[in-house]
Parts: C-alpha cells; sequence; structure tokens
C-alpha cells in the first residue's frame, strides 16, 4: 500500500470515529453500562448489559439489551457435578435429542414444586421434570411489552430484557474453543478469563423441534462481550459499518434474513484468523472488505458456524432459493461499490446532515440536499473513487 492509499484510509478512519466514536467516547459508553449494571444488582438478579450499546456502540436504532440472570438457580452439565450445593436451586443439562447449542433443564429436587412460581415453569414428561421455556418467558412477561425471541421488549422495540440461567463451568460442546488453533486472538489469557464466567442459558428451544417449548439456548453473552472490548480500534469500526450496511440497506430490501448475531459471529472468526498487526487505521478500506468478502461466502455457501459450538450451522435452512440469490445480489453489489453504499446510507447521510445544521445553521431542505451532495462527492475523491 503506497503513501497516498494509506494516508486516504487514515483519513477515512477519523471520519468513521466522528460518526461512531472514537476509543475515549467508546470507552465511556462502555463504563456507563457497567455502571448500570452495578448499581441495578439485587440478591435476586444480576443484570448485565449486551448488545451493540453495551459494546461501545450507540447507532440508531440500537436497542438497549440486558439480560437479567436469577441468582439463587445454578445448572450443572452432570449430576455428577452436583456435589456441594447451598442456597442454590440445581438443574441438570439434558442434551438428549436437542440440536447443538440448545438444550432442556432438569430438576433435580422435586420439592421445589412446592413453589408456586416454580410449579407453574415447569412441565413433566414421564419421571422427569423440566424447566419449560415458553411457560417462563409467558410467566415473566411485563405489561405492555411482547415476547422477541427469547426477550421481553417494549412495543417499540427499543428495550429488549432476556430471564437467564447461568452454569459456572465451561459446558464440554465449547470446550475445543479453548484449545483450537488460532494466530494471536484471543489470547492466552483473554481465553482464561472468559471460560471461568460459564456459559448462560436463555428461554428460547430450536425452532421446529417436537421440544421447542422445552428447550434453552445456551448463550454466550458475557464471554461475546469481553471478546468485543478486546477489539482494536479498527476492527470495532469495521463491525460497525457492517451493522450499519445491515440496518441501512440489507433489512429494508430482505426483512430478517441476517441478523446481527451473524455478522459479530463472522468478525470474530476473522480476528481469529487475520493478524491483530493488520488491523489498522491505514488498512480500514481493505479491512472493511475482507468482513464483506468474508459475509459473501459464508451467505453463498449458507455456513455460518456458531463461534463456540461449531457443530451449529447458524445458516442451516435460513434461506430459500430466490431470497438467497436475491441477498447475494445485494451483498455483491454492495462489495463491488462498497464507499458508494456507505456513504449513501441513511446513518451517514444523517451524519452529514447534522453536521451541516451545526457548522452552517442552514434550515432549508433544498440547501441540506445539495451540500450534502457536495461533501459527499469530496469525501469520495478523497477515498479515490472518482
Amino acid at each position: 500500500m503506497d503513501l497516498k492509499d494509506k494516508n486516504l484510509s487514515l483519513q477515512f478512519y477519523n471520519y468513521l470515529c466522528d460518526i461512531i466514536g472514537s476509543e475515549e467516547v467508546v470507552r465511556t459508553r462502555r463504563e456507563i453500562f457497567t455502571v448500570m449494571d452495578i448499581v441495578d444488582k439485587t440478591d435476586y438478579l444480576t443484570f448485565i448489559s449486551t448488545g451493540s450499546k453495551a459494546e461501545g456502540l450507540n447507532l440508531k436504532g440500537s436497542d438497549y439489551d440486558r439480560m437479567g440472570l436469577h441468582n439463587f438457580i445454578r445448572v450443572y452439565e452432570s449430576l455428577d457435578e452436583d456435589q456441594s450445593i447451598s442456597d442454590e436451586m440445581p438443574l441438570i443439562m439434558d442434551t438428549n435429542n436437542t440440536k447443538p447449542g440448545f438444550t432442556k433443564l432438569k430438576l433435580v429436587d422435586k420439592s421445589y414444586l412446592d413453589s408456586d412460581i416454580l410449579s407453574a415453569w415447569c412441565e413433566t414428561e414421564g419421571e422427569e421434570t423440566f424447566i419449560s421455556s415458553k411457560r417462563v418467558l409467558e410467566r415473566n412477561l411485563p405489561d405492555e411489552m411482547v415476547i422477541h425471541g427469547p426477550c421481553v421488549s417494549t412495543v417499540d422495540g427499543e428495550y429488549d430484557q432476556a430471564f437467564c440461567l447461568k452454569c459456572e463451568e465451561w459446558i464440554t460442546p465449547a470446550q475445543q474453543w479453548i484449545h483450537r488453533s488460532r494466530t494471536a486472538w484471543p489470547d492466552c489469557t483473554l481465553v482464561t478469563s472468559a471460560i471461568q464466567h460459564g456459559v448462560l442459558f436463555v428461554p428460547i428451544g430450536c425452532k421446529n423441534s417436537p421440544h421447542e417449548y422445552l428447550q434453552w439456548r445456551v448463550s454466550f453473552s458475557v464471554t461475546e462481550k469481553l471478546l468485543i472490548h478486546s477489539l482494536s480500534h479498527t476492527q470495532l469500526l469495521c463491525y460497525a459499518l457492517l451493522k450499519i450496511i445491515l440496518k441501512d440497506i440489507i433489512k429494508p430490501r430482505h426483512r430478517d434474513l441476517l441478523c446481527s448475531y451473524f455478522l459479530k459471529t463472522i468478525m470474530f472468526w476473522l480476528s481469529e484468523e487475520i493478524s491483530p498487526s493488520q488491523w489498522k487505521p491505514e488498512c480500514i478500506h481493505v479491512c472493511f472488505l475482507d468482513c464483506v468478502r468474508r459475509l459473501i461466502y459464508c451467505v453463498e455457501y449458507k455456513i455460518c458456524l456458531h463461534y463456540f459450538i461449531p457443530e451449529n450451522n447458524l445458516f442451516e435452512d435460513r434461506f430459500t432459493g430466490i431470497d438467497h440469490k436475491a441477498l447475494l445480489d445485494t451483498l455483491r453489489f454492495v462489495y463491488g461499490s462498497p464507499w458508494t453504499y456507505v456513504f449513501h446510507s441513511e446513518t451517514f447521510m444523517n451524519y452529514r446532515l447534522q453536521s451541516i445544521r451545526t457548522n452552517l445553521g442552514i434550515s432549508n431542505t433544498r440547501e441540506h440536499s445539495v451540500i450534502s451532495r457536495l461533501v459527499y462527492s469530496q469525501t469520495l475523491y478523497l477515498l479515490g473513487y472518482c
């Protein structure tokens, strides 16, 4: 890469920092959510902020995601681990006839069924009693909120909260993540820190499974947040750009064929494979194209392996023929003219308009449009695309 290209990328990097946030701004956002979780903690519930906002991003349309962890229920992977239980109610994982990444949660001590609340959560099959994800979700639905996946959400979608349970141990299906070959990320210290947080379970089963109503999905939200926080700012900006493309370009055309969790998964796999030294501000345009190219590959071959449990293909049965082709066409158009799509996105258009209002005090809509086009053209010129 010659000096001109490096300088252009650095200018683009600084421009992105203005829109998405500098390292300092991102760090401050994360600290705010950490403090909120500490302040809101109760004897019964521990709160864990997740999603874009907790990751340090504050993109338009980003909702506030939070998990409510029940402190007095503990999940164990097997009966062998259930040796010394204090005041916690024990549950045992049962993965028989479940897809990787999902489990049923079996009640060990049926004396807990004397509790009205717990008995309302349970389903009995033969001689075994399970905590029903469907019942938990429906029984924990506050007024004026709706069920959205494993969460209860406000009608406007601005706030999601998921009731979750925890296993303190790093479960067997994810053991390979600890030891698998990788470049330099995540390093041993980060991996050790991650596994000490164990795993969570959220109330949603595998779609179309005959026991969907009993199953819980394994969640690595805490570890994922640690991993996102460990990324360089260049990586975070590439991730944010992918989310902008998803929100402003893909979703309006293809509804919910893709979601931000897929982008995060792809970002993690790329970060494992590419040396951290390559994620530099002066290479950000190359790094972003690498991300889009990988997304295209995953969609084309309908393979997006779960980052912690690769046996779970997140794209399995995800696409039908016509929808698959249309999505691929859009992604290829984005890859062919990335900056045209980026700078024409709603997020970037709104930023330019806001900058114009702030700096020039212009209120006429027509004048906004004219100046916005000028700013857009100048930026493309700097990036060498016109």
